[in-house]
């Protein structure tokens, strides 16, 4: 973010959550690269953040790779060991450009999305669905995706909002053209 006009620095720290959450937190390119080319890296990185884990976890679910990998993330500064032998996320971050968000997304939809239990009240939320729309259309469905994004985000500053259940939210309205067809 150094590297960014003064400007743009001071709106991403009033609109970029990741800023609000983690101001002292740094930001790095090649830890997103990692992300991005790296599943496991991925999974370790988000779990880090919301559950975290110890090495018993890391041998079971991935493995002699998962190992070796904890030890660069922590020699990286990405995880730290806390004093009750769990990693969770250090002081090196992703940057989370939106080529990390679509990688990292459809990760975690593809190993923890449950399609099995949609018909439960509350266990999970997943719709789908495709129309022409008029360009006005279009800009209201992205308005209020980015509104729900944001309401999301304001109930985690109410008070018990944060506990025990690790989830995720991952939301896109796309065009059903190609990046050719574009004007």
């Amino acid at each position: 973010m150094a590297a960014a006009p003064l400007p743009v620095q001071e709106k991403l720290r009033r609109i970029d959550q990741q800023l609000k959450d983690s101001p002292t937190a740094f930001f790095s390119n090649a830890i997103e690269e990692e992300l991005i080319n790296d599943r496991v890296f991925a999974e370790l990185y988000v779990l880090a953040d919301v559950s975290p884990f110890d090495r018993t976890f890391v041998k079971q679910r991935f493995g002699d790779y998962g190992l070796d990998l904890i030890h660069r993330m922590l020699d990286l500064k990405v995880l730290r060991l806390g004093t009750d032998g769990k990693m969770s996320l250090g002081q090196n971050r992703a940057a989370f450009s939106a080529k990390a968000i679509k990688k990292v997304g459809l990760q975690l939809v593809q190993t923890y999305l449950k399609p099995e239990r949609a018909d439960e009240i509350y266990a999970n939320h997943m719709a789908l669905y495709f129309e022409n729309l008029s360009e006005k259309t279009y800009r209201q469905w992205v308005d209020i995706d980015v509104q729900a994004f944001e309401d999301k985000m304001a109930c985690l500053k109410e008070p018990g909002a944060k506990g025990s259940i690790p989830a995720f939210t991952f939301a896109i309205v796309e065009t059903l053209k190609g990046p050719s067809e574009h004007e």
